[in-house]
């Protein structure tokens, strides 16, 4: 047996994936997903080190059948993000989007 001396060595580095490599980590991770290669490049969402996270984070508590709520400021990919996960990967899964925002009565 291997002694193992650095307990991260076997962590993957996520910051130097590419696009298609962060897909295919999501798709092992989640195989009910349904990755769609064949969208338009144009189209297509881009994964980034940041999102992977995000998406993954989403997709737990999705799986778990806890609600996601994104809070951010705006033009920063929220509806995007969220439409994505819903339409493409889980497209079985409930989406509804609420803005709320100051200015908003009850």
């Amino acid at each position: 047996a291997r002694k193992i001396t650095d307990p991260y060595q076997y962590l993957e580095d996520y910051d130097n994936l590419r696009d298609a490599d962060l897909r295919l980590v999501l798709q092992s991770m989640f195989p009910m997903l349904k990755m769609n290669p064949s969208i338009n490049k144009k189209d297509r969402y881009i994964y980034t080190p940041e999102n992977f996270v995000k998406q993954f984070l989403i997709l737990i508590r999705a799986q778990s059948g806890v609600p996601v709520i994104l809070v951010g400021e705006t033009g920063v990919g929220k509806t995007a993000l969220i439409k994505f996960i819903a339409t493409e990967l889980l497209p079985d899964c409930w989406f509804e989007k609420i803005d709320i925002h100051a200015g908003i009565d009850a």
